[in-house]
């Protein structure tokens, strides 16, 4: 008989010591026939459980009874429930202390999906008792479905530990995913997202700064959801859902199934993929084209696939109408198939021109903007972004940690071996350690790498940038991840790396997820750093700015307008929020633009909206992030009188659930008689 691998012993002692004995977490044994009287052990642990949930919820709705805010109740409420009680109970009722990390997992995790379904339900309008037994309900719900999986694991799995972490691995997806859906109407608006929206209450074929796919993607679902959290992200959730799918198919067809699902996993948990998932960016609908792309070209190039190709091209030209960063894919593409000499023969076949054509037809809106626009979107990415040349490739090179985190970095030495497991271990290793299949994926990863070191070498790179190209690694990772303990390389540690790996992945996704929970609902005595007012409590500001608005309305006859004295930020937020106070008969419209159009410098998009000639004569009431902003001398020159008092707007965390923390002082000041370009009279 064979004999289970050390890791798989240990994997199925731990889930067999979860579940064994004559009661359970939830009391009644899946081993219990039907109709069996229960013993007075499982009446103890029933008892044990409802104690534990009554004392959860009746401490939670007593803490916010004395005034704390819903976030420090429930912290409060899971402490008693989850931490005292239920998972005292279950490590008291199977006397395994190696359990603890899985058991203290399961609480964080119960913890943090309750979070965001409050603080949902309360947007939603439902009463904040009903919102937190909602969420108190769901975190139990979550603890007797995560004790069922166990069980499930125990009974299923306890000869391999790759199927165990299979199951892993799926139980993980199934949580990112879960936690995208209760904080995707909830998690606040960043600057960014605020200012695509603009983009969408300006359609077009074509913008300035970015093609145009994230403002449609924005209108659709505001389509569906109207203008709220939800619908602006709409489209990004459905990409991540499409990029996990995607990698999920793509690593099928290199490291199985087992391997797949843990590839489907990291997309789905790292960081960098599950934010994109969430928020309205360019990103989301790139990483959801890369990874389309990554597996049309791979069934097209080492699988031989002709009409894979149509694939290939309507996903760099979708990619394209993302960001331009999608030409890089192309261009590792081209850099295969130099390599490959069994890829020569595309060279004499008409399927790859045909899938330039089509990518280069999708991509024609952006193409036909920029005609009419003196190329101007296509000379800023290329070179009118940059400031002065400045040498920035050791901020790449912890972008890249910092995106990638050191799981995909970790396995591209894999790349360039032959075998990666121990001669002796019986696993087929043709398909993922074949020699097209390594340079396929390489070429992937490697050539847009060198041409971001190449551009770092004279310019300061961003963070994102480098977040697509590592969707290739995945499928490499998730097989290490799974079969660290048979990989070979034990003399370096190949093996103790890639076991690290597993909580290591979970840490992170633990992370992120309490990070969504600490800007919806917030920490206890944990304040919030003064970047986070660049998301967070301008619904309130928006309205003090709006009372402003329409105090100078009565006085002076005329709407003044609105002008964020930075990029792009501020006008956004105040665009966004002022345009969700229009139903308000009672308020009129404010009219905002960006610091750039009126006094000079970049506007990005807004100075295409709108231009310096048509305020002339109007009251600015100049929002800034300091007080220094407002203190220019330059401003009198633009005005024919500016008010000497600078005033404060505090930021408030506000949203559903929100603890009502101070974040930061933004201030404003009136200015009267506008002049354009500081003309004088």
């Amino acid at each position: 008989m064979k004999q289970p691998h050390c890791g798989e012993s240990r994997v199925a002692e731990n889930a067999d010591s979860l579940t064994s004995g004559s009661n359970s977490f939830f009391g009644v044994s899946s081993e219990k026939k039907l109709g069996t009287r229960m013993p007075t052990r499982t009446w103890h642990s029933m008892g044990r459980v409802s104690l534990a949930v009554t004392l959860d919820l009746a401490s939670t709705l007593f803490v916010i009874e004395l005034g704390a805010s819903h976030g420090t109740a429930h912290l409060v409420g899971a402490f008693i429930g989850y931490v005292l009680l239920a998972i005292r109970s279950l490590w008291a009722a199977h006397g395994s202390e190696r359990l603890w990390p899985s058991l203290l997992t399961i609480a964080i995790f119960a913890l943090l999906i309750r979070g965001g379904i409050v603080s949902t339900a309360i947007g939603m309008g439902i009463p904040g008792g009903f919102a937190d037994l909602s969420g108190v309900a769901v975190g139990w719900a979550f603890i007797a479905a995560s004790r069922r999986f166990m069980e499930k694991s125990r009974t299923d799995s306890a000869s391999t530990s790759t199927t165990f972490m299979s199951r892993s691995a799926l139980a993980i997806l199934a949580v990112a995913v879960l936690l995208r859906v209760v904080y995707i109407s909830t998690f606040p608006l960043l600057a960014q997202e605020t200012y695509y929206w603009n983009y969408a209450e300006h359609l077009d074929i074509g913008y300035f700064d970015h093609p145009p796919l994230v403002a449609w993607l924005i209108a659709m679902g505001q389509f569906f959801l109207g203008q709220t959290e939800a619908g602006i992200r709409l489209g990004s959730f459905a990409c991540g859902l499409i990029t996990i799918a995607f990698i999920y198919r793509f690593a099928l067809r290199l490291v199985g199934k087992a391997s797949a699902v843990m590839a489907a996993a990291l997309v789905a948990a790292l960081p960098v993929f599950f934010v994109a998932g969430v928020l309205a960016t360019p990103d989301a609908s790139l990483i959801a084209a890369w990874s389309a792309a990554l597996y049309f070209s791979h069934g097209a190039l080492v699988m031989g696939n002709r009409a894979a190709w149509l694939g290939v091209g309507a996903a760099i030209g979708i990619g394209l109408l993302s960001k331009y960063t999608m030409a890089l894919l192309a261009l590792g593409l081209f850099a295969f198939v130099l390599l490959d000499r069994r890829s020569w023969r595309w060279f004499f076949r008409w399927e790859p021109y045909a899938s330039v054509a089509l990518a280069i037809a999708v991509f024609m809106p952006v193409i036909v903007w920029n005609y009419q626009h003196d190329w101007a979107s296509f000379l800023f990415q290329t070179g009118d972004r940059y400031n002065e040349p400045s040498f920035g490739l050791h901020i790449l090179l912890m972008n890249m940690l910092l995106v990638a985190t050191p799981i995909p970095l970790l396995a591209v030495p894999l790349l360039f071996l032959n075998r990666w497991l121990h001669q002796s271990r019986p696993i087929d290793e043709s398909e993922h350690v074949k020699s097209q299949n390594r340079l396929f994926i390489a070429c992937m990863v490697l050539v847009p790498m060198l041409v971001f070191v190449l551009n770092a070498l004279r310019h300061e790179p961003r963070l994102n940038w480098t977040a697509p190209i590592w969707l290739a690694m995945l499928p490499v990772a998730g097989w290490a991840i799974l079969h660290a303990d048979s990989l070979r390389g034990k003399t370096w540690g190949a093996d103790f790396i890639w076991r690290k790996m597993r909580p290591l992945l979970l840490i992170l996704f633990m992370l992120n997820a309490a990070a969504f929970y600490y800007a919806v609902l917030g920490f206890p005595g944990l304040p919030y750093p003064q970047s986070l007012a660049r998301s967070n409590g301008w619904d309130t500001a928006t309205r003090h700015i709006q009372d402003v608005n329409d105090g100078l309305i009565q006085t002076k006859g005329q709407a003044p307008v609105i002008v964020g004295m930075d990029k792009y930020y501020i006008a956004s937020k105040i665009s966004y929020y002022a345009a969700k106070l229009r139903p308000d008969k009672l308020r009129t419209p404010m009219q905002v633009t960006a610091r750039g159009v009126v006094f000079g410098g970049n506007g990005l998009m807004f100075a295409y909206w709108a231009n310096s000639d048509q305020f002339s004569g109007r009251t600015f009431i100049m929002v800034a992030r300091k007080k220094e902003e407002l203190q220019s001398s330059t401003l009198a020159d633009y005005f024919s009188e500016v008010e000497p008092d600078i005033h404060r707007i505090p930021l408030i965390r506000d949203g559903p659930g929100a603890n009502k923390k101070f974040i930061a002082n933004y201030y404003y000041r009136v200015g009267y008689d506008y002049r354009p370009g500081g003309e004088t009279p």
